[in-house]
């Protein structure tokens, strides 16, 4: 079973990320789920800042031209989704790339 996130478990997460230099890089990731007490993974932790926490985060309703962008992105890209998320600019996660995309 999946252990919760909670509000401290996001503070700390915040604090961690700060503190680092390479928030992408995955032994930085794992460094920080480490750091976290070691209940996560470093993907785990990845994928709650990059979806949940990310200064700049952009959710709900997408407009026509970030749906058509990420279409276009993704023939040239295939399913790279992190590409596609740098590449459209908007401030969304892959992960809801990913939902779009499927949706």
């Amino acid at each position: 079973k999946k252990k919760r996130w909670s509000t401290e478990d996001d503070k700390r997460l915040m604090e961690l990320v700060a503190t680092s230099s390479h928030e992408d890089e995955t032994a930085t990731w794992g460094a920080i789920a480490k750091e976290m007490g070691g209940d996560r993974t470093g993907k785990q932790c990845r994928e709650r800042w990059q979806s949940h926490l990310r200064p700049g985060l952009k959710k709900g309703q997408w407009t026509s031209e970030e749906t058509s962008k990420m279409k276009l992105l993704q023939k040239t890209l295939g399913n790279k989704w992190s590409q596609i998320a740098a590449q459209l600019g908007t401030g969304r996660s892959d992960n809801d790339i990913k939902n779009r995309w499927y949706s």
